[in-house]
């Protein structure tokens, strides 16, 4: 069963348990990852979506590296790729 994130002028996004149950890391980093999917963009500023989830820059940077680090974003040379599930 997944978790369903619905924005009203876009098709709902899945998230995943896993994503959610995942101590790993942290919730702001959870967070970060379902806003980012939500954005519906292959790419995204840091500074915008900072503002979305209402956290500074250095904060959404280390989220990032947390998601990084678990192996929900990888770095590619066009950006970040980001995955649902480990």
């Amino acid at each position: 069963m997944s978790f369903i994130v619905v924005r009203s002028e876009d098709e709902p996004i899945q998230v995943f348990p896993s994503l959610i149950n995942d101590n790993t890391i942290s919730i702001g980093a959870r967070f970060l990852l379902i806003v980012i999917c939500s954005l519906r963009s292959d790419k995204f500023d840091v500074n915008e979506v900072s503002k979305i989830i209402k956290r500074n820059p250095s904060t959404t940077y280390k989220y990032l590296n947390e998601l990084i680090n678990s192996g929900y974003v990888t770095r590619s040379k066009d950006g970040y790729q980001i995955r649902f599930e480990k």
